[in-house]
């Protein structure tokens, strides 16, 4: 783990003005809305949900490229391959000709074949076969699989899964992150096996009426987390002023004697804004789905406050989010991060790597990101879930 600083509080973060944080509206249960402000609200919030995807629209999961692809009849996977003595056609799989790839009504993908291993006996292993015809197996069909391995093919779990993204306004262009992490993952998600959907919230929390439309868009997003997520990932996106508060409204627009100035936007302490964004029914809806991360991307640092690391140990042990993953740098900027975030769902979600053994594969992948921040992960103790590591 990157080393934790509990002391210094000074950061290099945006200048903000410290005001207070109007109260929130009652929670959605107990308050009255017309038909006109619920449409308004669901219309704000933005949803971006897989669809069914072809092969001009997949990627190959062994090679993570690809042009003449298979999908498999048991996973959302897509393999490609190349036709034995063809020179225009090769890919991970090399099938001896193209009558047999024709007479086959079905296949199974690498990763699924390995699977059905590990099911029956871990010590036997048997003959991957690919292509199945009428009558079974076509034993000849594969002629070949690169790297001689199937391990090369690493299994995909595409449960239902939601990313959540919270950025206050004025970060419109902050986001690739979550946006990242969707592109990457869309290919591997649709035809039936799951849906893998992206939730946006700008939030400026500075008026009540500001308020009331992030209450109104996080109800909508809570209720839509309840209905279609077996898995949330959470990304966080504000500014940190040099005393290390948050802010919680994009830059004010004013005009001076016919000059139109950029203010700084409010902030107030690291605890009163995130419980005042983290409600506690999304809280409770995170806990009751159980695979849920939180990326927490505070430009100009989070470390250096002591309310942030208070919050984020409290979330972690109430098992809100199984894991918060964090920034040190004073001088973050979110596109940093984009491709470790993306490749950190991959490989935790889709693949089901194992921690921390992954970690260095995943940091390896990315030298910018090692030199730019440190990268800090509190997450549940499997041996003691009444203390986060």
């Amino acid at each position: 783990m990157a080393r934790t600083k509990y002391t210094a509080k000074k950061t290099t973060g945006a200048l903000g003005v410290h005001a207070d944080i109007p109260p929130a509206s009652p929670p959605a249960s107990s308050r009255r809305m017309n038909a006109a402000r619920q449409v308004a609200s669901l219309q704000a919030l933005e949803i971006l949900s897989s669809e069914d995807h072809g092969p001009d629209g997949a990627i190959c999961n062994g090679c993570q490229n690809g042009s003449t692809m298979l999908s498999c009849d048991h996973c959302p996977q897509w393999t490609c391959y190349g036709i034995y003595g063809e020179n225009d056609t090769q890919g991970c799989l090399t099938i001896r000709s193209r009558e047999m790839l024709e007479a086959a009504v079905s296949f199974m993908c690498p990763a699924c074949h390995r699977n059905n291993d590990r099911n029956r006996d871990k010590k036997k292993k048997t003959r991957y076969v690919g292509l199945y015809g009428a009558n079974g197996g076509m034993e000849d069909a594969v002629v070949d699989v690169t790297k001689t391995t199937l391990h090369f093919f690493p299994p995909l779990d595409s449960r239902d899964t939601v990313l959540l993204l919270l950025a206050v306004r004025g970060a419109e262009h902050m986001i690739e992150p979550a946006t990242a992490t969707y592109a990457l993952l869309n290919s591997f998600f649709g035809r039936g096996q799951g849906a893998l959907h992206l939730a946006t919230i700008f939030f400026d929390v500075s008026t009540p009426e500001g308020g009331n439309l992030y209450d109104n868009q996080l109800a909508a997003a809570v209720d839509f987390i309840q209905k279609n997520a077996r898995r949330v990932v959470v990304y966080f996106i504000t500014h940190a002023t040099p005393d290390g508060d948050l802010h919680f409204s994009g830059p004010r627009i004013v005009q001076q004697n016919k000059i139109t100035q950029s203010l700084p936007g409010h902030s107030n302490s690291p605890r009163a804004i995130l419980n005042r964004l983290f409600t506690v029914e999304l809280l409770d809806a995170l806990r009751i789905v159980g695979e849920t991360t939180l990326f927490l991307m505070v430009c100009g640092g989070y470390l250096g406050h002591l309310e942030t690391t208070d919050w984020v140990n409290s979330a972690v042990r109430r098992r809100s989010f199984r894991e918060v993953v964090s920034f040190g740098s004073k001088r973050l900027q979110p596109f940093w991060v984009s491709s470790f975030c993306a490749r950190f769902v991959q490989r935790f979600y889709l693949e089901g790597a194992v921690y921390p053994a992954a970690m260095g594969d995943i940091l390896g992948g990315d030298a910018r990101l090692g030199a730019a921040t440190d990268v800090v992960v509190i997450r549940h103790n499997p041996m003691d879930y009444s203390f986060p590591e």
